[in-house]
């Protein structure tokens, strides 16, 4: 470069056409930058509220008590409404895709239940769960769902927590005095992981989601007798 300009300052020296070089060139070439390539392929990100609709959303409870002794396992189920909240975070892709991150669930059982066992000539044994008494909630939710052309969602891996009282009396000559009253805590830290599928819609302006089929399942032990408890939810949740 010096010898060049050296040249172009001597107007009495000859120019001497310079040979192409072989050697490569060393300067890193800095390619333009599209903008559209720097573009997120999230298009927006909502955090929705939903509303669980006790209307419709209901629970069944399934329990199946074995007492100690020859008397027998006994089954009994109830039904209760559900009310609550469910938070989902929602990631719109650029191309209308969307993808639920559920990020908090609160239910509770807005009807008691009464679930009662039967055996003859030793009396019976009944369990209640007063109305708003029995709570589900979050425990991990560790893997987002995309809703599908069909509108279909799937949460894996999912577990809760429960939390609430059930009251147990026991009555007739035998089962009065072999149980008596008692509460029975049904907390469970967290449940077993289950697959939560479901259906998310969009009509008039609202939008729903429809989880018909949430199981839960644990047992507890009351002083040797066993109660083996099933929780299935069919659950809509809205928001306009």
């Amino acid at each position: 470069m010096l010898s060049i300009l050296l040249c172009a300052s001597c107007s009495w020296q000859r120019n001497v056409p310079q040979k192409a070089s072989s050697e490569p060139n060393l300067i890193p070439q800095i390619a333009s930058t599209n903008p559209s390539q720097l573009k997120s392929p999230i298009a927006k990100t909502e955090i929705w509220q939903m509303t669980v609709d006790p209307a419709q959303s209901q629970a069944k409870v399934d329990l199946m008590l074995n007492p100690t002794g020859p008397m027998g396992a006994k089954p009994s189920h109830d039904t209760c409404r559900l009310s609550g909240t469910i938070k989902l975070q929602v990631d719109t892709a650029r191309n209308g895709q969307q993808t639920l991150t559920l990020l908090d669930v609160k239910l509770r059982n807005s009807t008691a239940m009464h679930m009662p066992f039967s055996w003859p000539f030793l009396g019976a044994i009944s369990v209640d769960i007063p109305a708003r008494n029995l709570r589900i909630y979050r425990h991990s939710f560790p893997h987002s769902a995309l809703v599908s052309k069909s509108s279909r969602v799937n949460f894996q891996s999912t577990r809760f927590k429960v939390g609430g009282i059930a009251h147990v009396a026991g009555s007739g000559f035998v089962l009065s005095r072999a149980v008596g009253l008692r509460d029975v805590n049904l907390t469970i830290k967290k449940t077993e992981a289950i697959n939560i599928t479901g259906t998310l819609t969009k009509v008039n302006g609202v939008t729903t989601l429809h989880i018909p089929r949430a199981i839960l399942i644990d047992s507890f032990n009351l002083s040797g007798n066993i109660l083996d408890l099933k929780f299935t939810g069919n659950i809509y949740a809205s928001k306009k």
